[in-house]
């Protein structure tokens, strides 16, 4: 048993025109299909409609540029659900020719789930501390030594700014222990 048979994320090869070729166990594990049944097919059946040009923009960049590619996209599960699932495509030469794609997906579902709790808290924490949850255009958001509230100033010493008149330095946010949460 080969490393595709045994790998936890989906491995599809496809030909040139992006038919799959080969799918691997794993097709069948995330997403309940029967994986025989999606040989000879093309993304256009579970990519979700709205990824769809998306995804056909970058295996075109890779047929003409022969550089590997990353695309996330929604993929439909045999309930009608999506989950996201990351493919890393890796062109297939032939001959010294393009021959077709071999694929590698990931499913996101959990990392995407993750990111929104890290989201989400930083969003709360904002709102408790009366702080920006996001930093501004130039860089960063700025913050005093005296406490969590922002400088409208930057870093160097402004002398008309009374709260450098006063002694207080002013940070980076993510300096110093400060949060950043942009």
């Amino acid at each position: 048993m080969g490393v595709a048979e045994r790998s936890s994320d989906i491995i599809l090869l496809t030909d040139r025109e992006g038919q799959a070729i080969y799918v691997s166990p794993s097709f069948g594990v995330l997403l309940g299909l029967d994986r025989s049944a999606y040989n000879g097919r093309r993304p256009s059946d579970l990519v979700h409609p709205d990824d769809l040009d998306n995804m056909y923009a970058v295996f075109r960049n890779i047929a003409k540029t022969l550089e590997p590619a990353s695309i996330a996209a929604r993929t439909r599960k045999a309930d009608g659900g999506y989950i996201l699932i990351e493919y890393l495509a890796i062109p297939v030469i032939t001959q010294g020719e393009f021959s077709g794609l071999q694929i590698v997906g990931r499913d996101m579902t959990e990392h995407q789930r993750v990111e929104e709790a890290y989201r989400e808290t930083g969003r709360r924490m904002a709102e408790s501390h009366q702080f920006p949850a996001r930093s501004d255009a130039g860089g960063g958001q700025e913050w005093h030594s005296g406490g969590m509230e922002p400088c409208h100033g930057g870093v160097e010493r402004d002398p008309g700014c009374r709260c450098h008149r006063e002694g207080k330095e002013t940070y980076k946010a993510g300096s110093l222990g400060r949060p950043d949460l942009s």
